[in-house]
């Protein structure tokens, strides 16, 4: 009887570990997001090519940068996988979000979220050559939440509100690549007793499954080697929720480390 209650009690304990990926901060602790100065000025546009490459976070395809100057924090995300580019660009149909935290380093104060669930997916062309997010012309709108306390009690109630006019948003190409770049004031942001700021960027929901795909004809013509034959469609795939629980380090002004 002992030794079937311990087997019992391995399984759950495998079971989880294997649901530690949703709350990671809270058992390993915090990834590193060491942010740059940047040596050109930074545009909201939906294009990085003024940004540096390999300076982010990058997990399974998808990466998150920062760049900051004295006044301004600017934040990247981007992907090089298809299930990463279906939710930066909505066709997963999943809630993206940015959280920023409270002084506490542990509770999360306000944030932005795309609601894809709720929304038809964006045109491509309207991405690539559409206005910036902030414009009242723009049919993509983020929204601007905060946390609220509920008067005694422990619970927590999110609202939303209008965008504000001294940030920025846009999501856009870079070549196949999708681009989120955002910017904040520094003042917007609050720091934990490490003088760090934590940050969690969440790609939440059940995603819809997205269409077959179809190769790019081979280059051995379909012949053993070459790859699959010309149009062989790619079977669907889901793309997974996930979470990245940050620590952003902001850079230092180059002109006083002289």
């Amino acid at each position: 009887m002992a030794r079937k209650q311990v087997a019992v009690a391995g399984i759950f304990a495998l079971l989880a570990l294997a649901l530690v990926p949703a709350a990671r901060a809270g058992f390993w602790g915090r990834d590193h997001l060491n942010s740059r100065w940047p040596a050109d000025p930074v545009k909201i546009d939906g294009d990085d090519e003024e940004w540096p490459a390999g300076i982010g976070f990058e997990d399974n395809g998808v990466e998150v940068a920062a760049l900051n100057d004295g006044k301004t924090l600017y934040l990247k995300v981007t992907s090089s996988t298809r299930e990463g580019r279906a939710q930066l660009i909505g066709l997963a149909r999943q809630d993206v979000s940015f959280w920023f935290f409270a002084a506490d380093g542990k509770t999360r104060s306000w944030g932005l979220r795309v609601p894809f669930s709720r929304m038809t997916p964006p045109d491509e062309d309207e991405l690539r050559y559409g206005p910036v997010v902030s414009d009242p012309n723009s049919g993509l709108k983020p929204e601007l939440l905060k946390v609220h306390e509920v008067a005694g009690s422990s619970a927590t109630v999110v609202s939303t509100a209008a965008w504000p006019s001294d940030m920025e948003f846009r999501i856009g190409f870079s070549g196949r690549r999708p681009v989120w770049e955002l910017s904040l004031p520094l003042t917007r942001l609050t720091p934990d007793v490490k003088r760090g700021y934590p940050l969690d960027f969440v790609v939440a929901g059940k995603a819809a499954k997205l269409t077959a795909a179809k190769r790019p004809a081979p280059s051995g013509g379909g012949k053993r080697g070459g790859g699959p034959p010309r149009d062989q469609p790619e079977g669907p795939t889901s793309a997974e929720p996930f979470e990245f629980n940050l620590h952003l380090r902001l850079a230092p002004d180059p002109a006083t480390l002289r």
